[in-house]
């Protein structure tokens, strides 16, 4: 046989051929070696011992991760369980029966979700589905998109739509969603995506690790934050700091006690959703909204920079903002891009009694009112560095609502003294390593937004805008990592 013949590929093979060439690891045998040998170098006595102090490192990091590592997590559409079983696409039947040989030996998916999940019987499906073809060690997980939508099944987790249902419901619905099914299944563990997150639902540098503060028991207990592998690589240049932000986020969810909101705080935040929540999402609608986005130059730069990382869809044109993936939505609503946010607006219209409801539970370190209310990001930077429409209505709104927040609850002053605390780095950081972070962020996004008004100017005089675009997606990736990372200043 001469060597032409030995690298040909061949168009079929037979079962046996893969499993030679392809040969399967037992995962858990493997995993039990590895904890063998953590088990002897922790049994050293000595302190400075350097493989015992590299073992204990390591050995935490594999405790969160071990082999698997990420393991797939199988979507399903609701509406195509809303059938019986002999009815089912055969795609689905082809679905189970991959999961069911991949997860033979070791583990390669550990969730099948049920996307849009309206009903019992959907979830009843998806059971006789693992039972039909013999399929273990995978949850089901029915997915909430809804506000009206709830979890009665006797699955172990909920997972709550995030992205897309920030974008549409706005934060105050967003989060009483959750605390509702929190109320409703106590002892269920949460799901999240990133979307609850304040850097994916937008929103000022100072609230990027406040979240944290203010979990339910079943959030820290089990909250999991998705990442969208086409935005999270563009956005991260470095391996490392992907890494660190991962890791530190892990770290930062054991910190503080549980949340646990009581029926009077829900009570309140139904009531500020309809007096604040209801006009927003209204406003946002509204063509004036739209134009104060896309008609500046600026920020039409700054999106279809950001948006150019791989999207699972073509990149859309900037023509409608609301159109554009929630991902996007977050990045504008953000002091990374507009340094204005839609949730500011129509605070102004609180009567008097609401804003000394909010300033009890604000003064009185309420974790949570902190998150919800402290959209303090717009100022005179959304005006003069990035250019917006400063006559705009709904520029008005929003500058209205955040001037009554500052004022009649005094937020601002408050908020200023305690920033080290809500960066999530008042454990590893001084007040002087704060200001210094938050100094060179500021510094950052002036150097962003110049560039982005030279590509600007490049672009209408048709002169190459390679290079500059090149250090534009340099800034980006680097206010990235800077509003993500948790650590020293």
């Amino acid at each position: 046989m001469n060597l032409s013949e030995l690298l040909r590929i061949k168009r079929e093979i037979t079962s046996e051929e893969f499993f030679q060439q392809m040969p399967i690891a037992n995962l858990n045998k493997i995993e039990d070696q590895i904890k063998i040998i953590f088990t002897k170098l922790l049994e050293k006595n000595d302190e400075e011992c350097k493989s015992r102090n590299i073992a204990l490192k390591l050995n935490k990091l594999f405790q969160i991760f071990r082999l698997t590592g990420v393991l797939g997590q199988i979507r399903l559409a609701g509406e195509d369980l809303q059938v019986e079983a002999d009815k089912l696409k055969p795609i689905i039947k082809s679905i189970m029966k991959e999961i069911s040989l991949l997860n033979t030996n070791g583990q390669a998916a550990d969730m099948i979700i049920i996307a849009n999940y309206i009903q019992q019987a959907q979830y009843d499906l998806v059971k006789q589905l693992l039972v039909q073809y013999k399929i273990q060690g995978v949850k089901i997980v029915p997915l909430l998109e809804t506000f009206a939508s709830a979890n009665n099944t006797d699955s172990e987790i909920t997972m709550i739509a995030s992205s897309d249902t920030r974008q549409r419901d706005g934060l105050l619905l967003t989060e009483l969603r959750n605390m509702r099914e929190y109320q409703r299944n106590p002892n269920k563990a949460i799901y999240l995506g990133q979307g609850i997150t304040p850097e994916r639902g937008g929103g000022p540098y100072e609230l990027i690790h406040a979240k944290y503060k203010s979990l339910t028991r079943a959030q820290r207990k089990r909250h999991i934050r998705t990442i969208q592998g086409h935005y999270f690589t563009s956005e991260f240049a470095s391996s490392d700091v992907a890494f660190t932000f991962l890791f530190n986020g892990i770290t930062n969810i054991n910190e503080g006690e549980d949340f646990e909101p009581s029926f009077v705080y829900m009570d309140l935040l139904f009531e500020l959703d309809n007096i604040v929540g209801v006009p927003q999402r209204e406003m946002q609608q509204s063509k004036e909204y739209n134009d104060l986005y896309v008609k500046n130059q600026v920020i039409k730069t700054l999106v279809e920079s950001f948006n150019f990382g791989g999207s699972r869809e073509m990149i859309r044109p900037f023509e409608s903002l609301k159109k554009q993936r929630a991902i996007v939505q977050a990045y504008v609503n953000s002091d990374r891009c507009s340094y204005t946010h839609p949730e500011l607006a129509y605070w102004d219209r609180l009567p008097e009694d609401l804003f000394n409801k909010i300033a009890f539970f604000y003064y009185n370190n309420h974790p949570h009112i902190k998150y919800v209310s402290i959209y303090v990001c717009f100022d005179d930077f959304a005006k003069q560095e990035v250019g917006l429409d400063s006559n705009n209505q709904c520029f008005q709104a929003m500058k209205r609502g955040r001037d009554a927040l500052k004022e009649n609850v005094g937020i601002i002053r408050a908020w200023r003294q305690q920033q080290s605390y809500h960066l999530g780095c008042s454990i590893l950081s001084t007040v002087k390593e704060f200001e210094q972070k938050h100094k060179t962020f500021q510094i950052l996004n002036k150097l962003q937004l110049y560039q982005g008004r030279k590509i600007v100017k490049n672009t209408v005089l048709d002169m190459p805008i390679d290079v500059n675009l090149r250090k534009l997606r340099i800034l980006q990736s680097t206010l990235a990592n800077l509003t993500s990372f948790t650590g020293k200043g």
